[in-house]
């Protein structure tokens, strides 16, 4: 990566008794990282986090998390870091399961040419 470029890190972490989403931030140019914050604050296990970073220092994170107790299967959140303003956004849900058709674990990555658009795969298992 350039220098100018910030890099990001997301990974899933057990906080008391459930599995959250964090991330932190590296500045190349001070040299440090951010504190880890949670990306979500549900009740509900997250796992499989992956992030992207755009060529302008945005990051998209995705992982999986059931929508509440009640859920037989994970569903798909994402939430974007604002580069220039260094925020995270509130997760959003991108993809909800049928009952039948469990999301497997998601894939973020950055378009081939380096634009600020975000490919989020999530596998559906058949059956």
């Amino acid at each position: 990566m350039a220098p100018s470029v910030h890099e990001v890190a997301v990974w899933q972490e057990t906080r008391g008794t459930e599995t959250s989403i964090v991330a932190a931030r590296f500045s190349a140019s001070s040299g440090t990282w951010t504190s880890p914050i949670a990306l979500e604050a549900s009740a509900q296990q997250a796992s499989w986090p992956e992030v992207a970073i755009d060529v302008n220092g945005n990051a998209q994170a995705v992982w999986v998390q059931k929508t509440d107790g009640s859920a037989v299967n994970n569903s798909g959140y994402t939430a974007r870091l604002d580069a220039a303003s260094g925020t995270w956004g509130a997760p959003q849900l991108f993809e909800r399961p049928f009952e039948r058709r469990p999301i497997g674990r998601p894939d973020a990555e950055r378009h081939a040419e380096g634009a600020s658009h975000l490919v989020a795969v999530a596998d559906v298992h058949e059956g």
